[in-house]
């Protein structure tokens, strides 16, 4: 209630300002005087009740704007930029590497997405199939047209033009394009085809380690 009443003398005391904003062309024209009236003492009153209520006094407000604050550093430099102040970093010998753990954990949904990400689309636009893959965690169909690749999960098409029974490391090998291991993991009923034009697709990514996120 004490706030409802504070924000009422607020907009009051709003309203007599924009008052006598709009009046000051005229006051402007006669200028003030000795004779100029001084504020009623119902503004004054009025006055007097919101500077109460809003305690002008209290500093805490400036006190915690400025509490824990570390003395500011002579210099400041970007944290995490080193390629923008130097370029990419080609050194083998300090940039990261992956050990494999990543894809190792990877569920079939998101090795299809990956393969989906990695595929150059322009290389297999007239590419048109439809492959049922049988893995352990469940049944999938994948179907490749325009360059695009969509799955679909706990389903299979009878109608299929070839099926991939493997495992996801098999999966995995055809994202990585590793021809040996897809032999050797991946069993195939139908056109082979289909997954040897799909692999020649698949962008190796070794080929394009160096390249800049933020150009100096």
């Amino acid at each position: 209630m004490k706030r409802k009443k504070a924000v009422t003398l607020t907009t009051a005391a709003l309203a007599l300002t924009m008052t006598v904003c709009g009046s000051s062309s005229a006051i402007a024209a006669s200028e003030l005087t000795a004779e100029s009236k001084p504020a009623t003492q119902y503004t004054i009153d009025a006055n007097q009740e919101v500077y109460a209520l809003l305690d002008f006094e209290d500093t805490a407000e400036f006190e915690n704007a400025t509490k824990g604050l570390i003395a500011s550093p002579d210099t400041l430099d970007i944290c995490a930029a080193q390629e923008l102040r130097n370029g990419t970093n080609t050194d083998d010998a300090t940039r990261s590497s992956g050990n494999g753990d990543v894809f190792l954990h990877m569920t079939p949904d998101m090795i299809l997405d990956y393969l989906g990400i990695f595929v150059d689309t322009t290389k297999i636009s007239d590419l048109i199939f439809t492959a049922n893959i049988i893995l352990p965690e469940g049944n999938y169909v994948l179907r490749v047209k325009n360059g695009v690749l969509l799955y679909q999960k706990d389903a299979q098409d009878a109608d299929a033009d070839v099926t991939w029974t493997t495992k996801r490391a098999g999966l995995l090998s055809i994202v990585q394009k590793n021809a040996e291991n897809v032999a050797a993991l991946i069993e195939q009923e139908g056109d082979e085809t289909c997954l040897t034009r799909l692999m020649d697709a698949v962008t190796v990514t070794s080929e394009y380690k160096y390249f800049n996120i933020i150009e100096p």
